[in-house]
């Protein structure tokens, strides 16, 4: 089971994982763009073009690392994202298996 931060706003309740993002490690520059983090796309985007560059290895080692940095710290700036932009309010934490099973679980807390 996940830990997953609840956060309300005004467009519902969403969940956000806690900890370690695979969809982010292991789609990278796809995930940014999916989830509209276009300033760090276009940043890890011009990163990569002068460290290729430089070297092409060079540049497959930084994607590496990069991917990395995103596993860990993708579902923070999610979370940053949805509190900054939308002005989520975080309401609390809960254990469960997914995104929707943990507003679930949040929903039958409140009972």
């Amino acid at each position: 089971m996940n830990r997953y931060w609840i956060l309300q706003g005004p467009f519902g309740t969403k969940a956000v994982k806690i900890g370690w993002s695979w969809p982010a490690f292991c789609f990278g520059m796809l995930w940014l763009l999916a989830k509209k983090f276009f300033i760090k796309f276009f940043f890890v985007l011009a990163l990569a073009i002068v460290l290729f560059m430089i070297n092409p290895t060079l540049s497959f080692i930084g994607s590496f690392f990069f991917c990395l940095i995103l596993g860990r710290f993708g579902n923070k700036w999610r979370l940053n994202y949805f509190k900054k932009k939308y002005a989520y309010l975080v309401k609390g934490k809960v254990k469960a298996p997914s995104e929707n099973a943990a507003i679930v679980v949040y929903r039958h807390s409140l009972r």
